[in-house]
């Protein structure tokens, strides 16, 4: 993703064509990324909006599936729009608390990690950067714990 436009919107009450979700999280003061299987990048918990989800719904979904979460605190943060290359999605950006986990489902992700900071090498390049910061910005997180 190297030529995109990222804008920030407040949350929306009336949009219901969500793309994604991404959910940036921590876990006893550290951030969470995620490695699928046969890669060596890094990114932060996140996927498709399904037709019969609401965006919270997905994000549920998408943090269990990517990191086997089982307790935790959602809070959205922001809507947020990529153009890239001529294509738009309108998606939702949230912040997740884990406090326990389950086995890491076998679905697409080889490994989970805990980071002070964000990992130097990262699948989806700034963006996941100017979505972390925003998130942390935003509620006041502290990224540096």
């Amino acid at each position: 993703m190297i030529n995109y436009t990222l804008s920030f919107h407040d949350l929306s009450t009336t949009e219901s064509n969500y793309n994604y979700v991404v959910i940036v999280t921590q876990h006893k003061g550290k951030q969470v990324w995620l490695r699928k299987h046969n890669a060596t990048t890094w990114e932060v918990p996140g996927g498709h909006v399904e037709a019969d989800e609401t965006p919270e719904m997905a994000a549920q979904r998408e943090l269990w599936e990517e990191t086997g979460a089982i307790d935790f605190t959602l809070k959205p943060v922001c809507d947020f729009s990529i153009s890239n290359n001529g294509k738009q999605s309108y998606n939702r950006l949230f912040f997740a608390d884990i406090i326990s986990f389950g086995p890491l489902p076998n679905f697409e992700i080889g490994e989970v990690a805990f980071f002070e900071t964000p990992p130097s090498s990262l699948t989806h390049g700034l963006v996941q950067l100017e979505l972390t910061e925003r998130v942390f910005l935003q509620l006041g997180v502290d990224q540096n714990t």
